[in-house]
């Protein structure tokens, strides 16, 4: 009896041995595939930061390539605008010049009309008399 005792606990141990081996295998497996999952979808997040580490690249890129045309045309700007105000002092010169010809030209015109004597030769002969008074 003892004997028949002993070898039902032993099967049951070793039914309980193999549940426990089969779940830990379950278990085993189970932590295996989704090891598998992990490591696959870390390959995949540094595939895509490789991605997005080029594009961002590629975007400094431009935008240094961006920054350094604005340099330029913003110094091109500023020599234009140099050009542009130097013009402008030069018209402003011209137009005082213009303005004092005129005055200077209006003055000569009247001078024959100031003294009576002359304003009466200016009529009889006309234009052709330049008398200065």
């Amino acid at each position: 009896m003892f004997g028949e005792r002993a070898a039902y606990h032993v099967g049951a141990y070793d039914m309980w041995y193999e549940y426990v081996l089969l779940y830990l295998q379950g278990e085993s497996s189970r932590a295996n595939e989704r090891l598998n999952q992990l490591e696959e979808e870390v390959r995949l997040l540094w595939a895509n930061m490789r991605k997005t580490n080029f594009e961002l690249h590629h975007l400094e890129s431009k935008a240094q390539d961006a920054e350094n045309n604005m340099n330029l045309v913003a110094s091109r700007v500023e020599t234009m605008a140099a050009i542009v105000t130097e013009q402008w002092i030069q018209i402003r010169q011209l137009e005082q010049a213009l303005h004092n010809a005129e005055v200077q030209a209006l003055t000569v015109k009247r001078l024959p009309t100031r003294c009576k004597f002359l304003k009466v030769v200016y009529d009889f002969f006309g234009p052709l008399w330049s008398f200065p008074c």
